[in-house]
């Protein structure tokens, strides 16, 4: 996942659930149908947007409930058959969101509903150039680039943002490990599939091969480490 995506989902996400505890305030107040079936359009937005960006749900630390399971040892899906399922969820979104009325929003939903509808617009938008990053989030037309890919953002998240305090959090971070593996194999697929990418940026990803190596490497030795600890 890229750094700007990670940025727009967390403020998609994080502005869709305040936009239901406001649906919900309002709601109480007024009895309206129209605030109700906002609030749960939005939630059931966020709930599939962290489902499919389960760093996202990792970085907002929320529930397993409000990211539709358990996240904590899986990475996005970035595979081709993943964008287009992605692009079909992000159509099937603004469609639900097409049949409320604005009119009859408060000011504060409007402005909600406003926000995510041209969010997922633009998204939308991106989907038939069918290259780069597509499908859930702001398109992009490189799969990665000097700053942006699996190759580079995933390591600092697993750093940054994965916290480890138990054996079951040490777990859920070896299979993220080997997620990670599987993440790289998507994007060196659509990389090979054709899709374009910066030439300066071509090396570095002809490159990932020592990438995956290293961490079969890390691999083994949190395996070493935990044989260890069990004969102990």
């Amino acid at each position: 996942m890229t750094r700007k995506l990670l940025s727009v989902l967390t403020t998609v996400a994080f502005a869709s659930m305040l936009a239901g505890c406001s649906a919900r305030q309002e709601a109480m107040q007024a009895q309206a149908d129209e605030p109700q079936s906002l609030e749960k359009t939005l939630d059931g937005i966020a709930t599939t947007m962290l489902k499919e960006f389960p760093e996202t749900a990792t970085s907002l630390a929320v529930s397993a409930q409000q990211a539709g399971g358990k996240y904590a040892d899986r990475l996005a899906d970035f595979s081709s058959e993943g964008l287009d399922r992605r692009a079909k969820l992000a159509r099937e979104m603004r469609a639900g969101l097409a049949k409320i009325e604005r009119a009859k929003l408060s000011p504060a939903d409007q402005v909600s509903y406003d926000v995510v509808t041209a969010d997922l617009d633009n998204t939308i938008a991106g989907d038939k150039f069918g290259f780069g990053n597509h499908g859930l989030a702001a398109p992009t037309p490189y799969v990665v680039t000097q700053i942006d890919g699996a190759y580079t953002v995933i390591p600092d998240f697993l750093d940054s943002q994965h916290q480890v305090k138990s054996a079951p959090d040490a777990e859920d971070y070896v299979a993220r490990v080997r997620a990670y593996a599987t993440m790289l194999d998507q994007e060196t697929a659509r990389i090979k599939a054709g899709t374009a990418v910066m030439e300066f940026v071509a090396t570095p990803v002809q490159q990932r091969e020592g990438c995956v190596a290293l961490a079969d490497a890390n691999l083994a030795i949190l395996a070493g480490g935990r044989d260890a600890a069990a004969s102990n």
